[in-house]
């Protein structure tokens, strides 16, 4: 198993799904996925983008998020 990040993860460590809300925060919200995504036991970062009418789904898919 491996985390986001691509890194080895240990099979006995929890796995963690992290889920960020964000509206309109499309200047901010890659910088944070990258970030949530390089920690340990991240195994998939979900964002929340409810009613952005900005980039913000966009630029959180381009940085390895789900939307």
């Amino acid at each position: 198993m491996t985390a986001a990040g691509g890194e080895p993860q240990d099979p006995q460590a929890p796995v963690v799904l992290a889920l960020v809300a964000a509206r309109n925060e499309a200047e901010r919200v890659a910088a944070t996925v990258t970030a949530i995504r390089g920690l340990p036991g991240v195994a998939e970062v979900l964002v929340v983008s409810d009613g952005s009418t900005d980039a913000t789904a966009a630029n959180a898919l381009d940085a390895g998020a789900h939307c």
